[in-house]
């Protein structure tokens, strides 16, 4: 493991609505995708009506939808959630595997700088199996703890490719909400 320091300035984490209006069913999407590019160029979020998994990977957007297939989206696309940053990273690790996923993220959450803190990642490599999931078009107000037993789990083999999203330490992700 080789640990790469470097100076970067501080980041801003944009969210378009709260976590908890999302987990409570507000799927319709009122915020554009051409404004939270203007914001940041990684991130993740849910497409309009919960139609799929948003991920922003090098300032373009795209919908991982529940046949598996994965669309970019249009400036003019609307989201009901998303959480976006400027990409700039201030550390690099560097990891040799192949690593089970418990063992990359106990690696990756003794190497995150201490409590309170998120940090965007971005994760290249050659994955063994990657599992996405994401729902069909969803209904207003369905809270999200009935949706997510339905979601089409969608697993793939042998990929390599780059991965995107948000991360806390392990010790400290219960206090998320």
């Amino acid at each position: 493991m080789k640990d790469d320091k470097r100076q970067a300035a501080p980041a801003t984490l944009i969210n378009a609505s709260v976590r908890a209006a999302y987990l409570a069913g507000v799927y319709d999407g009122f915020f554009p995708v051409g404004t939270l590019r203007a914001q940041g160029d990684i991130g993740v979020g849910a497409d309009d009506r919960n139609n799929g998994e948003l991920v922003m990977l090098d300032g373009r957007c795209y919908s991982a939808r529940s046949d598996g297939s994965v669309v970019e989206l249009a400036d003019d696309a609307l989201v009901p959630f998303a959480s976006v940053t400027r990409f700039r990273p201030d550390r690099r690790l560097r990891l040799t595997g192949p690593l089970p996923r418990a063992e990359f993220e106990a690696r990756l959450d003794a190497w995150l700088d201490g409590p309170n803190r998120m940090f965007a990642l971005r994760v290249r490599g050659r994955f063994v199996r990657v599992v996405a999931g994401a729902s069909g078009p969803q209904p207003a107000c369905r809270p999200f703890a009935e949706v997510y037993p339905e979601y089409h789990l969608i697993p793939r083999d042998g990929l390599h490719g780059t991965l995107a999203g948000f991360r806390r330490s392990e010790e400290h992700t219960s206090e998320l909400q």
